[in-house]
């Protein structure tokens, strides 16, 4: 049986969403066939990877720090095609959080804001604000 004709254990979901999520979920990075391999896995069972994503990244779980270093929209982009309306409402969803978490970032003055706020908190928005960015242009 090959994995596209089973779901597969919440455990492999987690570890390919770890791996999608975590930037180098690239052919040059993991070898074109493994690439190829876990793509077709998540998309074959687009409902379970997105499962384990809402319940990983969305509500209660919404870590901003961890998610200004997580692909989750390019997550949900790769998703979009074997699942779009699932993926449009996890990501207006996931944006809703970013723009909450945000609203500091876009009410100020950026150079004001750089001058009270630490480095690794201003770099925190700022990659959670290109992250926002992808999620807009997904749903546009």
């Amino acid at each position: 049986m090959n994995d596209q004709q089973h779901t597969p254990s919440r455990d492999v979901i987690d570890a390919d969403l770890m791996v999608m999520t975590g930037g180098g979920f690239t052919p040059a990075s993991l070898g074109p066939e493994e690439y190829d391999k876990m793509l077709a896995r998540a998309r074959a069972n687009a409902d379970a990877y997105l499962d384990e994503f809402e319940q990983r990244f969305l509500g209660p779980r919404f870590d901003a720090r961890q998610q200004s270093n997580l692909q989750l929209p390019h997550v949900l982009e790769l998703l979009s095609d074997a699942a779009p309306e699932r993926t449009r409402e996890l990501a207006e969803r996931l944006l809703r959080q970013y723009d909450a978490v945000l609203v500091v970032h876009d009410e100020a003055d950026q150079q004001a804001l750089a001058t009270v706020l630490p480095d690794h908190a201003m770099s925190l928005l700022y990659r959670l604000d290109d992250r926002r960015r992808e999620l807009q242009r997904l749903l546009a």
